[in-house]
């Protein structure tokens, strides 16, 4: 009996989920954001962002089109870091904000346009609203990456976290496959605390801040090691090839990896819960760590998680303890939303 419990124990510890499609997003072309929040689902994709209503997945709004007039975006697609990044948003309680090449744009709940912020920096920084806040991803002239509070007019209010940035020829990282540009860091805000982790990290490690900017808290876990294989390798040479075309034997060559992953794939905060994505894979699944909002492991479980190309994860979110993410089909040549019970 003894026995049984312990089986049963570790079967309820590590669970294996499957996911469902539940809609097809036959707008979509190259979605790089999905974020689900109360009634609605907003994805950014490039020059545009879309609502779609949560209860039937029917499509409520198209915000913006490419152009710099109020409410239009324009990102630089010439260049490759902010093409691959993309539209970037966020969705607060009563606005959603969308930050395209040296600007904030402001968007009602209901897609209406509200305003619009000049960002006097350079055009690989990046910015997430929040609430009356406003982070910024800020590339610095020493080689280091700076994240800064501002209030909503984009006054500084205080540096928050520091560390090198890809461009950094002084720094060993400079050519690491993991430190990818301005968003070398993962970032998660939720209920007045700001969640950061780097991307390229060996130590697991989520730094809590307050939005006064003060540390709280740092959430740490004894991570198991996982040595990168020449698979994975393969991968890579044949992503970069499509991604750098005429110069991918360059950036083969130069190509930087350590003897294994970092320790965070990537991560997001909801539900009370702090969701953790590793490298560890079981059959076709990818290990998520689920942690208490104060750090406490609850459990680790399985989920179907697939990725755009060695770099990036498809676009996903978390909501009331479901697992949602838009996979590409090449058969039908369209987007598909999936969901994943993980209660």
């Amino acid at each position: 009996m003894k026995k049984l419990f312990i089986i049963i124990s570790i079967f309820s510890f590590f669970l294996t989920l499957n996911a469902e499609k539940v809609t097809t997003f036959s707008e979509l072309l190259n979605p790089r954001y999905l974020i689900v929040d109360s009634n609605q689902i907003i994805i950014s994709d490039y020059p545009h962002v879309y609502l779609y209503s949560l209860d039937d997945y029917s499509l409520i709004k198209k915000i913006g089109r490419e152009g710099m007039g109020p409410g239009e975006f324009n990102v630089i697609q010439a260049n490759m870091n902010l093409k691959e990044r993309g539209l970037v948003i966020s969705v607060c309680t009563d606005h959603i904000s969308a930050n395209s090449t040296s600007r904030l744009s402001y968007f009602t709940r209901k897609g209406d346009f509200i305003r619009e912020i000049k960002l006097p920096y350079g055009i690989n920084a990046k910015f997430l609203s929040f609430g009356n806040q406003v982070l910024g991803f800020l590339p610095l002239r020493d080689g280091k990456l700076s994240v800064t509070l501002f209030d909503s007019d984009l006054k500084k209010q205080k540096e928050i976290f520091n560390c090198d940035y890809w461009f950094n020829l002084q720094s060993r990282e400079q050519a690491n496959f993991f430190d990818r540009a301005s968003d070398t860091l993962f970032v998660s805000v939720y209920k007045e605390r700001i969640y950061i982790a780097r991307g390229d990290a060996p130590l697991f490690a989520i730094h809590v801040f307050d939005f006064e900017g003060d540390k709280l808290f740092s959430v740490e876990h004894n991570s198991e090691k996982f040595k990168i294989p020449t698979s994975f390798i393969d991968e890579i040479h044949e992503h970069f090839k499509i991604k750098f075309q005429r110069s991918a034997n360059y950036f083969i060559k130069n190509l930087n990896l350590p003897k294994h992953f970092p320790a965070i794939r990537n991560f997001s905060v909801a539900d009370e819960k702090i969701y953790v994505f590793t490298f560890k894979k079981l059959s076709n699944k990818k290990e998520v760590l689920i942690f208490d909002i104060k750090g406490k492991l609850l459990k680790t479980v399985f989920l179907p998680v697939k990725e755009m190309n060695p770099e990036y994860l498809c676009p996903f979110s978390f909501y009331k303890e479901r697992f949602y993410q838009l996979l590409f089909i090449e058969e039908t040549e369209n987007w598909e939303l999936h969901i994943t019970d993980i209660n």
